[in-house]
């Protein structure tokens, strides 16, 4: 008989929007204003997403659905490389790997799961402006006025591979696409996204505002109250906490052979190792480095990478390299440069890697003027 997990039984709950829900604080306490939201069509969408959060065997669900969809993606990209023979197995295997190491598999798992939480996401509205090819990465932690305003009050997903590894750069995602694959149909979940964006705590909290997105996804991991935010989480098996989501899909028990969630938790077992390294190398996961001449071969000194425009390229243009780009996108691919890599102490001053209207601009300097030159383009950028 195949091996099947046993998952805790749910937490008893009150509603999210109760004064005695069980949370600590209840997120009304924060919040007052978020009372007047009782029975209303937001209200009752955050008292369902709550207690879906809240229910391990139903977030489970969810997160099998999105682990099938990755088999089908698999499948549907096996089409397009012909003679590779795909099976689970081999699948799994190759999701446990890096990029460079899966072979004849690397076209059929390479972004498997980032495509798959794409469409998800895109089937559920959030297609702004138009259908995306991939999320917004972030390199860095975002302070939260941007957080709220740039990201969620713009309707952006995002990948996170510049926060702590237990925090998990996939883990929000999840939340949500595992919710919109396991709720019932009918809500508008990428005007609910934006929403969350809207409600700020009315008080600070060390130092920061928090907010209705940390009280509903972001609570602190479960064993760790009082920080770093103000919202605790009741237990481990509370996935309104990334932290505790996490460590629930890195249990070895997720990665079994019959576990129904094999490809996913390979996966995040996988790129928690990646990042893990990375962090411990203090490693960057796009380097601010000024760029080479194309060929140049220079040793690098210190914790960066070598500067790769094909990594900046990939994440601003949707996954174009960089010298397939037009000489204009080039030379938007160089300001966007310029202007994301502008140091402040150190640290890279605007983490959330996406093109601007600034970039259109003409901003002048040395380093500018020498990633023009190393894009194939003169001095002046054109």
């Amino acid at each position: 008989m195949p091996w099947l997990p046993v998952e805790p039984k749910p937490t008893k709950y009150m509603d999210f929007l109760d004064d005695p829900s069980g949370d600590t604080p209840a997120v009304v306490t924060r919040i007052p204003r978020l009372i007047a939201q009782r029975g209303t069509t937001f209200g009752d969408f955050l008292n369902a997403f709550s207690r879906f959060l809240l229910d391990p065997i139903r977030v489970r669900v969810g997160l099998k659905r999105i682990n099938d969809r990755m088999w089908l993606k698999a499948q549907d990209n096996a089409m397009l490389a012909p003679g590779v023979v795909l099976t689970e197995d081999g699948l799994a295997a190759a999701l446990a790997l890096r990029d460079h190491q899966r072979a004849g598999l690397a076209p059929i798992a390479k972004h498997l799961l980032s495509a798959v939480l794409t469409d998800i996401e895109n089937e559920n509205g959030f297609d702004v402006p138009a259908p995306r090819r991939r999320a917004v990465t972030l390199t860095d932690l975002v302070n939260n006025e941007s957080f709220r305003q740039d990201l969620i009050g713009e309707g952006r997903t995002w990948k996170d591979p510049g926060v702590k590894a237990t925090h998990g750069e996939f883990t929000h995602r999840l939340q949500w696409c595992a919710a919109m694959l396991e709720m019932p149909a009918g809500n508008d979940w990428q005007a609910h996204f934006v929403s969350c964006g809207t409600w700020a705590d009315d008080t600070q909290f060390a130092g920061n505002r928090f907010g209705l997105w940390d009280a509903l996804v972001d609570r602190n991991a479960g064993g760790t109250p009082g920080g770093p935010t103000p919202y605790d989480s009741r237990d481990v098996n509370d996935f309104r906490s990334p932290e505790n989501l996490q460590a629930w899909l890195l249990d070895p028990l997720q990665r079994d052979a019959f576990s129904d969630i094999r490809f996913l938790a390979m996966f995040i077992e996988a790129r928690n190792a990646k990042r893990e390294a990375e962090q411990a190398a203090n490693v960057p996961y796009v380097s601010p480095d000024p760029p080479l001449p194309p060929g140049a071969v220079v040793p690098r000194v210190g914790v960066f990478r070598t500067s790769s425009w094909d990594k900046w390229s990939r994440l601003l243009f949707q996954d174009q390299f960089a010298m397939a780009l037009s000489r204009a996108d080039r030379r938007t691919l160089a300001r966007a440069w310029y202007r994301l890599t502008l140091l402040q102490d150190g640290f890279v001053r605007y983490p959330i890697v996406v093109p601007s209207p600034m970039d259109d601009l003409k901003p002048v300097g040395p380093d500018l003027s020498a990633a023009y030159l190393s894009l194939g383009l003169d001095a002046n950028g054109n």
